[in-house]
């Protein structure tokens, strides 16, 4: 033996980082606006939808509980180039949820945002990452290497952390001008209006409109309008 000691535990920790990757976006404010607000150009409100998103993220800073669900949407993103690629999902999705705890000792935010000197949004993910497999001889995964011109380790590290990144500035954004709760409420609509018994788009659509002019999206409304289509 060339230790001493009693062992406790017969483990190797699988779980090591091979990359700390860091990459950083700015979002000018006039963008963030413009998809908001059919391109009115009024300065206040430019400054208003960094201000919500800065918000948003804030609170997933400081509350770990808001933080999963924050991190959680960054994951989507992540999760589907780290599959698309061959790589194990569960293995990156536990060094992610370490990577703010190891530094900070709390569970919070992945991802960081501020405000530049010019009232732009800056953001930045900070991500622990094992060593990752670009060799597959899965024709999928040799695809989705080659869509993305990767040759390197490295090169997928940085893709993966850039995908992370958008994947949370979008959820915030949506967050920030109600884009997630009108979204998910227009797919309800729909669901129910298939629940009802609608067929086509036409029927579909027609039975969505109503509903939502009416704010009665329930199943027996959807049946009534069907048979009065």
């Amino acid at each position: 033996s060339i230790s001493f000691g009693t062992i406790r535990t017969y483990l190797v920790n699988p779980i090591s980082p091979k990359f700390k990757v860091q990459v950083t976006a700015i979002w000018k404010k006039s963008i963030l606006y413009k998809s908001t607000n059919n391109n009115k150009d009024t300065t206040d409100q430019l400054l208003d939808v960094v201000d919500h998103i800065l918000n948003g993220w804030a609170f997933a800073e400081a509350d770990p509980f808001r933080a999963a669900t924050h991190n959680k949407g960054i994951m989507n993103g992540i999760d589907g180039v780290v599959r698309a690629t061959g790589n194990d999902t569960s293995l990156i999705e536990a060094l992610a949820h370490s990577s703010t705890q190891s530094e900070l000792r709390k569970y919070s935010s992945i991802t960081y945002y501020e405000r530049t000197s010019d009232s732009d949004l800056k953001g930045t993910i900070n991500l622990y990452l094992p060593s990752l497999q670009i060799n597959s001889e899965n024709e999928i995964e040799k695809t989705a290497i080659k869509l993305m011109n990767i040759q390197t380790e490295e090169e997928l590290a940085i893709i993966i952390g850039a995908v992370g990144l958008a994947q949370n500035l979008g959820a915030l954004w949506a967050l920030a001008t109600e884009g997630i709760q009108s979204g998910h409420m227009r797919l309800h609509s729909k669901n129910i209006a298939v629940m009802g018994g609608a067929k086509s788009n036409e029927e579909i659509d027609f039975i969505v409109k109503l509903m939502n002019q009416e704010k009665n999206v329930s199943v027996s409304r959807a049946k009534e309008i069907l048979n009065e289509y």
